[in-house]
C-alpha cells in the first residue's frame, strides 16, 4: 500500500460540510449542528435490518474513544487512550495508518 495523506480538509469545507453528506468533518457533522446525516440510505423503514459491517478495537483501549469519529473522503478518523490516533478504510474498517 502506498503512503496516505490526511484529508483534505481546510476552513471553507468546514462551513460548507452540510453540502456533503456522504462526511462528517466535525463533531457534530457540521457548523449547524444537527448530529445527524442527510443521507437517506437509511431510514425508519430499513434501520432495524443494519448489520455491523465491521469493527476495530483500538491497542491498549481500555477506556472507550476520546473524541467524535471523523469521516472525510471514505476515511474514519478516530483518537484512543495514550495519544493514539487511527485512520481506517470506511468501507473495510482496514488499518491506513496510526
Amino acid at each position: 500500500m502506498g503512503f496516505a495523506m490526511a484529508a483534505d480538509v481546510d476552513g471553507n469545507r468546514l462551513i460548507n460540510a452540510d453540502k456533503e453528506p456522504g462526511n462528517w468533518m466535525s463533531y457534530h457533522g457540521s457548523y449547524k449542528s444537527w448530529h445527524y446525516s442527510g443521507l437517506e440510505q437509511i431510514n425508519t423503514a430499513n434501520v432495524g435490518k443494519m448489520k455491523e459491517a465491521w469493527s476495530h478495537v483500538a491497542s491498549r483501549a481500555n477506556r472507550g474513544l476520546q473524541g467524535m469519529p471523523l469521516a472525510v473522503d471514505g476515511i474514519l478518523y478516530y483518537s484512543s487512550p495514550y495519544n493514539q490516533v487511527y485512520a481506517l478504510d470506511g468501507a473495510t474498517g482496514q488499518m491506513i495508518w496510526t
